[in-house]
């Protein structure tokens, strides 16, 4: 029968591997990162740290999922429904952009971009639009 010191020792060694390979696996994220970083122009830099710093603020999305669901949801649930949200607005915002491209303005985005956006979303993912009948 092995002695309990031996049992530990090999504890021991199984944990430390497990830390290692969560600690190895987690260091390659960020090199990943920062090699995809390397590559970006100055005016990517920007648009990704505006991305990364922008989001909703999780009180105002608990009342709106709350006063949907009538419930209580889990924190977890808020932080999915805020990371949803925000690739919505970032797929309306890519499109409102393809909008005023394709009618050759510039500035600041328009209501009627946005508008456009959505309809054409909508045209291309007929399981987003919320009502049956046709808005715009």
């Amino acid at each position: 029968m092995p002695s309990e010191d031996s049992n530990n020792i090999n504890n021991e060694d199984i944990n430390t591997s497990s830390t290692n390979e969560e600690s190895s696996s987690t260091n390659i994220y960020p090199s990943r990162i920062t090699k995809i970083l390397d590559t970006f122009t100055d005016k990517e830099i920007l648009r990704y740290e505006s991305f990364r710093r922008s989001g909703f603020p999780k009180n105002m999305i608990r009342k709106f999922t709350n006063h949907t669901l009538k419930q209580a949801c889990n924190p977890n649930f808020i932080i999915a429904i805020s990371g949803i949200a925000k690739v919505f607005v970032g797929e309306i915002v890519y499109e409102a952009k393809a909008v005023q491209s394709d009618l050759n303005e510039e500035g600041p985005l328009l209501p009627s971009h946005v508008h456009e956006a959505y309809r054409r979303l909508c045209n291309r993912c007929p399981n987003m639009q919320i009502y049956n009948k046709k808005r715009w």
